[in-house]
């Protein structure tokens, strides 16, 4: 009985660990991908924004084909103004098209032409913009032990989402200031550029960080608003002076800066989803092979009888 317990419980493991397995192999793989990834090259930031002649774009299959990805069966279409992430480019016929690789916190899996896209401001223009007004005052900072969270700007009075850390995550973690911006107010930021571990997960934090209040408990609101998307530029050199109106607090992202709502990391997010059923799924199979034992152990014990008998 023990031997044939044992195996049932090596069985339930197996097919325990098979949805994370597939998880992992089958996040929208694209072929085309695979066989020019070593002709790719990165792009310098991930968000951007559609701007397609036709006020839409299908994902493809590969550059210059009219075919769709269809990484789950569908295919998968941008209207302009919305946001795509991609962090890949590769030239063909002397066009670029760009793409995000599949992993598990990316499944719209296809190639979009570069010149249908618009560049959105980012953490590292402002940094470009304000190099000169740097300063450095402090080496790091700890969150206090009444501290529920940590609040990371992409720039101090960014218009733009801001990622919530969990305090959970990040307790007793001593934040390395790689350098401090005073904002017209006189209030102090400060730039993290860093990576850290916790029991379940590598993650990283790139962004600025209010000093007088981390938690951003005082809701403070934004006073610099993202300049207008620009037209993608290979050499990664932008013109942000044409700056959205003095006060605007953001909006249609294909004519201005756009300002969704505060929120975690999609990847976390999604990462702790799959966590979850992990664990629902591991639960479940623990209840199974507790019920299987009795049955099997109920079973025994009527042999046990009939052989006494």
């Amino acid at each position: 009985m023990n031997r044939r317990f044992a195996i049932v419980v090596f069985a339930v493991c197996i097919l325990l660990l098979l949805p994370v397995s597939a998880h992992a192999d089958v996040v929208g793989w694209n072929e085309f991908l695979g066989d020019v990834r070593d002709e790719t090259e990165p792009l310098d930031r991930n968000e951007f924004v559609v701007n397609a002649p036709e006020g839409d774009f299908t994902l493809k299959e590969k550059p210059g084909s009219k075919k769709a990805a269809r990484p789950w069966g569908e295919p998968i279409t941008y209207e302009n103004g919305s946001r795509i992430w991609l962090s890949l480019v590769y030239k063909y016929k002397g066009d670029y098209w760009g793409i995000e690789p599949p992993s598990h916190s990316a499944y719209d899996i296809g190639w979009i032409p570069m010149n249908y896209v618009l560049a959105e401001f980012a953490t590292q223009d402002f940094n470009n913009i304000h190099i000169d007004e740097f300063y450095s005052n402090m080496e790091s900072f700890e969150l206090s032990p009444q501290a529920k969270n940590l609040t990371v700007w992409k720039w101090p009075g960014s218009d733009r989402e801001k990622i919530v850390f969990g305090v959970d995550d990040l307790v007793g973690y001593s934040f390395p200031v790689i350098h401090v911006w005073k904002d017209p107010e006189g209030r102090e930021w400060g730039y993290l550029d860093i990576a850290f571990y916790s029991f379940w997960f590598e993650s990283s934090i790139e962004g600025w960080v209010y000093m007088d209040d981390p938690e951003n408990k005082g809701v403070l609101p934004p006073f610099y608003p993202a300049p207008n998307p620009q037209a993608w530029s290979k050499d990664g050199v932008y013109d942000w002076s044409l700056d959205t109106p003095s006060g605007s607090t953001g909006g249609d992202p294909q004519n201005g800066s756009s300002a969704p709502p505060e929120s975690a990391p999609d990847g976390l997010t999604q990462f702790y989803l799959l966590i979850a059923i992990i664990i629902a799924a591991a639960v479940t199979g623990v209840v199974l092979l507790v019920v299987l034992y009795r049955r099997i152990a109920k079973k025994q014990q009527e042999k046990d009888k009939k052989s006494i008998i």
